[in-house]
């Protein structure tokens, strides 16, 4: 059965035989209403493969020798460095049922980009911050110096 890009078929995944599988190709999402699986191309690729979505991505996108998949930098920062900025990235790892895909996407990347700003952030103020208690501790140690000096002076009277 077709609708606007719609497809309703037998769901492979569940067994179930009265079309309840709905694939949409506008949006490249699918949805079993018996078993609840669903997802994007690449999720059904690897449920219909039985492989990880990672191989999945990787034989449906394949990548030229030598080339890279990008990853956005702020994936990369670890908990304990998230925690130094406040942020809790858990939240951008799954779309909610409600968000189209496209919407996701955008709002995925915006928040990317900004826990990767407020990492860069940070990073340049913790830099001014060490510079700045090293140049008063190297005051303080040349300041504790000159009076200890001072104080030797005084005992032995010399002047």
């Amino acid at each position: 059965m077709r609708k606007h890009g719609q497809y309703k078929t037998d769901c492979p995944f569940c067994g179930d035989m009265r079309q309840n599988l709905e694939l949409n190709a506008m949006k490249n999402v699918f949805h079993c209403w018996v078993c609840d699986a669903g997802g994007g191309l690449v999720k059904f690729y690897a449920l219909l493969h039985d492989v990880s979505e990672d191989t999945a991505r990787n034989t449906l996108f394949p990548l030229k020798a030598g080339q890279r998949r990008f990853t956005h930098p702020a994936l990369n920062l670890t908990q304990a460095e998230l925690d130094e900025i406040g942020f809790e990235l858990g939240l951008i790892h799954k779309r909610p049922a409600s968000w189209s895909p496209q919407k996701w996407g955008q709002y995925r990347k915006r928040t990317l980009d900004w826990v990767w700003f407020e990492w860069k952030r940070y990073n340049a103020w913790k830099k001014q911050f060490n510079r700045r208690i090293g140049r008063l501790l190297e005051q303080a140690e040349h300041t504790s110096s000159e009076g200890e000096q001072h104080v030797e002076t005084e005992r032995t009277g010399a002047r």
